[in-house]
């Protein structure tokens, strides 16, 4: 039996893919309908002032603990 070394690699296919620019997915190729920058201009919008001057509600212990074990439950 003889045995060959291969001093070059094997070469399956001799082509080179080359694109003319790069791919950028976009949301709208995923079927979502809406601007992103849009979104990102709402989120910086200040709060209503009836929203940022909310208080949080007084809260006894005993009513505290029994929520929070229905929570939990």
């Amino acid at each position: 039996m003889t045995i060959q070394i291969l001093t070059h690699p094997a070469t399956i296919c001799n082509f080179l893919v080359a694109l003319p620019e790069p791919i950028h997915a976009s949301s709208r190729d995923y079927g979502f309908d809406f601007d992103e920058e849009e979104i990102a201009l709402e989120l910086l919008a200040p709060l209503p002032a009836s929203l940022s001057t909310q208080t949080i509600p007084e809260v006894e212990a005993d009513e505290f603990e029994k929520v929070f074990h229905y929570f939990l439950s």
